[in-house]
């Protein structure tokens, strides 16, 4: 599967591999597929070390220096060479802390490229107020692995890039797709909502067996890895985000928590915010609001509106952009910032007020299914597939010109 962080691993190999990549996610989310296929094609040499395997972790059991490891890791295995063209892929390295600590002395010697990955955010351990062992802060760059966004979707279904690059476009210059084409991308985002972005589901369909599996797989992984002190919450958090569409609202007191949760891919967070225009859409209600990490594995999907709300909120996020949501009368709206400018996105099947809209955002964008056109009072509509695609709009024709050209009766 082509996944977004192949590009990723791109402009790090790019950049010479100066420092070690961290690669961190839920349980089979496809970090290891994802790496061992860009390492195959990028790199002359190549060595996985597994290090659930007990046997493996024992490298890393005496001196931490990049010889002696390198000493050890071809007793193991005869083939490998650490020399330039090389990376070593130091897999589930959470569960053996003296390889994270080695990143550092490797990444100092420099004779090959590094990469780990790790199930949740790594925690550092301490100890009468110090780390606990060594750890490679400076040495280490993170990036959070997601379930595969509805471009990403859109690459397994085996529509390449030329495909998504036009939706892109679309979306940009705020030109209609026409029917036939909505229709068909309507139907997979439906596929896509409905069997979410883990490869597992992708690869094969809706089986209830396997989303099962799946979830006991990411609640096992908040059991285990979990800081102790908020463990038992990280996990009732993460288990009620996945037993119903609607979010899971949470106070000030589990910001930390969120965090965690968040920077392990275990969910997407969402701050309330009040005000009625930046700046003033800055100041926290004390709100914070938890979408499932997949809509696949959600059990409860009754309610239509809270589905295609949490669907928004990550894509939204999935695109890098921030996600907010504040009071609308009595419905929540969702904030984002694209290009320097707030963002009202309404994602409600029935549409909110325009005129609060408008009052509190730069831009209004209404994701209600229908064709994009442009209202004569500026509000933008969209299919609710283009919060996928939200990045895109950065990159804006001037509204007077849209006015003038796109049809406003689609």
């Amino acid at each position: 599967m082509d996944r977004k962080l192949t590009r990723i691993l791109e402009d790090w190999k790019a950049g010479g591999c100066r420092i070690g990549l961290v690669v961190n996610g839920c349980g089979r989310v496809g970090k290891t597929l994802a790496v061992e296929g860009f390492a195959l094609d990028a790199f002359d040499g190549y060595l996985r070390l597994d290090l659930s395997d007990p046997a493996v972790r024992g490298i890393f059991g005496g001196d931490i220096g990049a010889d002696e490891v390198f000493g050890r890791i071809a007793g193991g295995f005869p083939g490998f060479e650490p020399v330039p063209g090389t990376l070593l892929f130091l897999d589930d390295v959470h569960l053996c802390p003296d390889a994270w600590a080695a990143i550092k002395p490797l990444v100092r010697d420099g004779r090959v490229a590094v990469v780990a990955a790790c199930v949740c955010d790594p925690v550092i351990p301490w100890k009468d107020g110090r780390p606990a062992r060594v750890t490679p802060m400076g040495y280490e760059i993170p990036h959070t692995l997601m379930p595969l966004d509805f471009e990403e979707f859109l690459w397994a279904r085996k529509r390449d890039r030329r495909f998504t690059e036009s939706i892109r476009r679309h979306v940009r210059d705020r030109e209609p797709f026409g029917e036939a084409e909505l229709h068909v991308l309507n139907g997979l985002m439906e596929e896509h909502m409905l069997i979410g972005g883990m490869p597992e589901m992708i690869a094969s369909g809706v089986d209830a067996s396997v989303s099962t599996r799946l979830r006991r797989g990411i609640l096992e992984d908040v059991s285990e890895f979990a800081p102790e002190d908020i463990r038992g919450r990280a996990y009732d958090l993460v288990s009620a985000s996945l037993d119903t569409c609607r979010p899971v609202v949470c106070g000030r007191k589990d910001r930390y928590i969120l965090d965690w949760i968040s920077c392990s891919g275990l969910g997407t967070v969402c701050r309330s915010i009040s005000g009625r225009r930046l700046p003033e859409l800055t100041e926290p209600d004390g709100q914070l609001r938890l979408y499932a990490v997949d809509t696949g594995l959600v059990i409860d999907r009754r309610d239509d509106g809270l589905l295609r709300e949490g669907y928004a909120a990550t894509m939204i996020s999935r695109c890098g952009l921030p996600v907010f949501d504040t009071a609308v009368w009595d419905e929540r709206c969702l904030i984002t910032s694209i290009g320097g400018k707030t963002v009202a996105v309404d994602a409600s099947a029935d549409g909110m007020d325009a005129d609060a809209l408008h009052g509190m955002a730069d831009r209004v964008v209404r994701l209600d299914g229908s064709d994009i056109h442009v209202d004569p009072d500026g509000t933008e509509h969209y299919p609710l597939f283009a919060a996928a695609f939200m990045d895109s709009m950065a990159d804006e024709k001037r509204l007077p010109d849209v006015l003038e050209t796109v049809p406003l009766d689609l």
